[in-house]
């Protein structure tokens, strides 16, 4: 199991690029509202989760824990910089095998920085999945 862990702070826009993964990269629409999500599904042969909470180490037990017991090949999810935060990842899952990509900047970001933020962002997580694609 591989993890793909955006991070940085609250409001850094860690949950705008998962969004904007399972969009562009995956081409799947969220139809229901609200902030945080959970799920898996099949991409060329195997089994991917995402999940867009990070910020609460007590929610990761609702939104992680059924990623990890339906035996996703790669999660790709948030985490906030707090150190119990990340501790609280380590609980499900290995360190070494966790890649991060570090989300800085704000919504109050000028709109082309977050472009462009987003664009780096999408880059280094296509680079990372791709390669993970092949273990």
């Amino acid at each position: 199991m591989k993890i793909i862990c955006f991070y940085g702070e609250g409001n850094s826009g860690k949950t705008e690029i998962i969004k904007k993964v399972l969009n562009d990269f995956f081409h799947i629409k969220l139809i229901r509202g609200g902030k945080d999500f959970s799920l898996f599904f099949d991409y060329k042969g195997k089994k991917i989760g995402i999940c867009s909470c990070g910020d609460k180490p007590s929610e990761y037990e609702r939104w992680l824990k059924p990623l990890k017991e339906a035996n996703c090949d790669i999660i790709i999810c948030a985490n906030h910089t707090k150190k119990k935060n990340f501790g609280k990842l380590l609980f499900y899952f290995n360190e070494g095998d966790i890649e991060k990509i570090e989300c800085k900047g704000n919504k109050n970001s000028p709109l082309n920085f977050q472009e462009e933020d987003n664009t780096r962002r999408i880059r280094e997580f296509e680079s990372i999945f791709n390669s993970l694609m092949t273990f």
